[in-house]
């Protein structure tokens, strides 16, 4: 005969079963938001991954699900990969739709993908080119926004101006239709790292220049004019790393040197040589440089880094350079402007890498307390080389300049890439004991 005692709620059967009594039924819905939150990927923008939070945990159970849905920080970023096939195209709009919903009011960071080679689609309303306008009715909570995106597919950007984008503080645009100008950036009050990766001309891109912290141009035909550049960065006074691709045209250079007070590090990728932009340029701050052209565009490139070195008295602590060198006399020029270089980074296949060079990099041993004799050591701090050119010094004087940095300095890490060395030469470097205690050493 049944019992006439049934359990009225699963309180109740909690009470009968200790396996529903676990500690975990018992935590605070705050104190399981906060681990929910917690348990996100480091990545910038969720992707909605069944296995992963935030959408894990909505599938463990019914409270876990009622929490998560009602946790806003879990829903504020997403990252959508669009689809050209209708049906899925349906379905992730349908996501997208329901997780931004449940962001509530908190600042969104979004980004949207999709081939340049996009096929092209007439869904009507439901076709993937709308996706861009499926979140602008979101702008005014956008905080990062990257748009990876046909150009076409981003016109709709223009209609940004009167809604306003009070929260946005980093955009990334991959291309706009020919003549388009993201006017709205001009009224983002808190826009402070702005990449630009399609054609245009800086005179007409109207930016909040003087409060930009990072500013990334990436251009193709025409490119970038140099005195273009410099009459927006002589605005750019809070500007702190500044990366220019495709500077194809040189004018001559301003009158006056343009001081930005508080960049730290700069990247030009040039088409031509680019003396005349860094002879224009006084950076105290800068710690970082970083230059690529194509070989023969100056022979002498090592003149107007040290010229920048010298005129804004900085102190270079990370350099890369891709260029081409007469010789490695012209690098190490530029190596005894740069003391206090920790990361150093050359790649210019036709730069012979001679014995003098591994000489000059070599720490001898120092006899007696004579100051002089510490001060020769060419960059003490250094802890990263990375050298791709023409290897001809002999394997003992490659494998004696890692050691010497090994022993004394801890010289963390050192590629060397050269069509010269053989694998004769680079199973006789005798590096075991060095590489077994730590040192990174590779060479190809």
């Amino acid at each position: 005969m049944p019992s006439s005692k049934q359990p009225s709620s699963l309180n109740d059967h909690a009470s009968k079963d200790p396996l529903l009594e676990s500690p975990i039924r018992k935590v605070p819905a705050e104190v399981l938001s906060k681990i929910f939150v917690d348990s996100l990927p480091d990545d910038k923008f969720m992707s909605p991954d069944a296995n992963a939070t935030p959408l894990l945990v909505t599938q463990i159970n019914s409270r876990w699900r009622e929490v998560a849905l009602r946790t806003p920080s879990l829903w504020c970023s997403f990252d959508w990969k669009v689809s050209h096939t209708r049906d899925i195209y349906m379905a992730q709009s349908f996501t997208v739709q329901r997780w931004l919903q449940r962001s509530g009011g908190r600042p969104l960071s979004l980004r949207l993908i999709a081939s340049e080679h996009h096929p092209s689609t007439d869904y009507g309303p439901c076709s993937p080119e709308h996706c861009l306008q499926m979140v602008m009715p979101y702008a005014q909570r956008w905080k990062i926004l990257e748009l990876y995106l046909p150009a076409h597919w981003c016109s709709c950007l223009q209609y940004l101006d009167s809604m306003g984008t009070p929260l946005l503080e980093s955009i990334k645009i991959q291309a706009l239709p020919e003549g388009a100008n993201p006017a709205f950036l001009a009224k983002a009050p808190r826009l402070s790292h702005v990449d630009l990766r399609f054609p245009f001309t800086t005179h007409s891109t109207i930016l909040p220049w003087a409060q930009l912290t990072s500013l990334h141009f990436g251009v193709g035909f025409p490119g970038l004019v140099t005195t273009e550049c410099l009459q927006k960065l002589q605005e750019c006074t809070s500007l702190l790393h500044c990366t220019l691709i495709g500077i194809a045209q040189v004018d001559p250079s301003m009158d006056s040197p343009v001081t930005l007070p508080k960049l730290q590090s700069l990247f030009l990728h040039a088409a031509v040589d680019v003396a005349l932009l860094l002879d224009s340029l006084l950076l105290p701050k800068l710690e970082q440089l970083r230059l690529s052209y194509p070989s023969g565009v100056d022979p002498s490139p090592s003149r107007p880094i040290i010229s920048l070195i010298e005129r804004s008295s900085c102190v270079i602590k990370h350099l890369r350079l891709s260029t081409q060198f007469s010789s490695d006399e012209g690098l190490l020029d530029v190596l005894r402007n740069t003391p206090l270089l920790e990361t150093l980074k050359v790649a210019d296949e036709d730069l012979v890498l001679s014995a003098h060079f591994m000489e000059r990099l070599t720490i001898h041993p120092v006899i007696g307390d004579d100051p002089s004799d510490h001060a020769s050591h060419m960059l003490p701090n250094l802890r990263y080389l990375y050298l791709k050119g023409n290897v001809t010094s002999s394997a003992v004087e490659l494998a004696q300049m890692v050691r010497s940095r090994w022993n004394t300095t801890r010289l963390e890490e050192v590629h060397i890439t050269s069509s010269s060395i053989s694998e004769a030469l680079e199973s006789s470097l005798k590096l075991d004991d060095c590489i077994d205690a730590g040192l990174i050493f590779v060479v190809e």
